[in-house]
């Protein structure tokens, strides 16, 4: 509007404008980073890696006349640190940029998602890290420019839980390193774990009851231990041997002679 009144035979012209007012709106969008146990479909242990969450904050300068209805966005203004100034036109009036609500939306320093690298966690026993299928390598989740239209986003990336086998020809003691990790062996992989022997004992006598021999057989059964690196727990594959048989025994008799009784230990035909 226009207001004018004479001085001096003068006319005085006042050009009224209606003061706009602001609104200030934030938005956040955020990516999510899970590190997963594909073994166990748990988190990884928080002591290893944890969650990463990136945020990054738009902020939405709203322009509404004075009777408070929303008429477009200033997006020219500059920042005083965490302070939006809106940028005017020259009459001192707040600027309005645009009206479409999607270009609205004002990032303060350009932040944006970070590239993150996936760490190799071989030493604490853990394969990885991998996409969802357990076996495509992951080394790193790549840096994004999000906008305020983008979704929020959540990315899980995978290790799996590496085992180590122990042969009976290469017992371990309890407390040893595991080669090519930080972590050392459990107990239950030493020699007597993983090798056996089953022995028979022949012992031949007279009719005098006297000791005349005495024959000595084994047949020496193995099995080899499988570790899983990360939680300790051994298991086993089954007993094998080479040869699981006691070999027949023939005594030698003298002319006239018989076996007259087969006994075990206990005495029992």
């Amino acid at each position: 509007g226009q207001v004018k009144y004479f001085y001096n035979n003068a006319i005085i012209q006042y050009n009224l404008v209606k003061k706009y007012t602001a609104d200030v709106q934030t938005k956040e969008v955020t990516r999510t980073i899970n590190y997963v146990d594909k073994t166990t479909e748990q988190p990884m242990p928080s002591d290893l890696i944890q969650t990463i969450t990136q945020t990054v904050t738009f902020t939405q300068y709203q322009v509404k006349d004075r009777n408070g209805n929303m008429i477009g966005y200033n997006t020219s203004g500059t920042w005083n640190d965490d302070t939006y100034i809106p940028s005017t036109e020259s009459n001192g009036q707040i600027k309005i940029d645009t009206t479409d609500i999607d270009e609205s939306w004002i990032n303060s320093a350009d932040i944006k998602w970070d590239t993150v690298t996936n760490p190799n966690l071989k030493r604490n026993g853990y394969s990885g890290p991998f996409e969802s299928d357990g076996s495509t390598d992951f080394t790193s989740v790549v840096g994004e420019s999000p906008t305020a239209l983008t979704a929020n986003n959540t990315i899980n990336v995978y290790y799996t839980e590496d085992t180590v086998e122990v042969t009976s020809g290469e017992p371990k003691q309890s407390g040893d390193d595991i080669a090519g990790t930080d972590e050392k062996y459990p107990s239950g992989v030493a020699e007597n774990d993983l090798n056996k022997t089953v022995t028979r004992i022949i012992h031949v006598y007279n009719p005098d009851n006297q000791s005349v021999n005495t024959e000595t057989q084994d047949v020496k059964y193995t099995r080899t231990a499988t570790i899983n690196i990360v939680t300790k727990v051994v298991t086993y594959s089954d007993w094998v041997s080479t040869n699981n048989k006691w070999s027949e025994y023939l005594p030698t008799l003298d002319a006239g002679e018989s076996i007259r009784s087969i006994t075990d230990m206990n005495d029992n035909a």
